[in-house]
């Protein structure tokens, strides 16, 4: 009986650590093919949860992104309201909720950094076996191709917009099909990748804002 119950927990024991490799490889793989990208068009739809107001608002777009410092997202609903980095400055208008003014904050020195914290796939594949403890979850179709879920959490003492991730990558690959975070007041931000354009041909004017006219530019700290 002793002996049953060792090889158990030995087979239990070795199927987790298996199961942790596979996930740290499959994260491993995610991080190299999204890093390689020189460019990137990518169709979403997202769903934020508030767990305190019992509110849901659902949003979609579009987002472009070309090197690490020009992002442009377009979102068709809410319908013109955009993000876009330019290389110098962030720009974020958002007429459905702050009407007649633009948000600008200065880059600077920290561009990328602030590229990346509006890109949010470069919150989960820049160095993330340094930066998570990662966890498989399993697998599941995304709209019919086979995905395995990772969870991310944040390693002790590594700052990041959420408190954890749960990441669906393609099994063939490895590009990102839907990804969830949770904060941590507990407010939930599903997004699923409807079109996914690996180094798309993108023109440097979507990543140009114009200020409309009536506009106000409302200057922020720069970042």
């Amino acid at each position: 009986m002793r002996r049953l119950l060792l090889a158990t927990a030995l087979a239990t024991l070795t199927a987790t650590h298996a199961g942790a490799q596979d996930a740290e490889a499959m994260l491993d793989r995610a991080s190299a093919a999204h890093g390689a990208l020189k460019s990137l068009k990518v169709a979403f739809e997202q769903v934020i949860q508030n767990p305190l107001t019992g509110s849901s608002v659902t949003a979609r777009g579009e987002m472009l992104q070309k090197g690490p410092k020009l992002l442009a997202i377009h979102f068709s609903q809410p319908k013109g309201d955009q993000i876009i980095s330019d290389g110098q400055n962030l720009w974020i208008f958002l007429p459905s909720s702050t009407p007649g003014q633009v948000f600008r904050l200065t880059l600077g020195a920290q561009s990328n950094a602030v590229a990346g914290s509006v890109d949010v796939l470069s919150q989960f594949f820049n160095e993330p076996r340094k930066r998570f403890d990662v966890k498989d979850a399993g697998t599941a179709p995304i709209d019919g191709k086979d995905a395995r879920a990772l969870i991310l959490t944040p390693k002790k003492g590594v700052e990041a917009p959420f408190a954890k991730a749960v990441v669906w990558i393609d099994a063939r690959s490895a590009y990102v099909r839907q990804f969830e975070t949770t904060d941590a007041s507990g407010l939930v931000r599903t997004v699923k990748v409807t079109r996914f354009g690996a180094n798309a041909k993108v023109n440097d004017t979507e990543f140009r804002f114009v200020v409309p006219n009536g506009v106000r530019v409302v200057e922020q700290p720069g970042m």
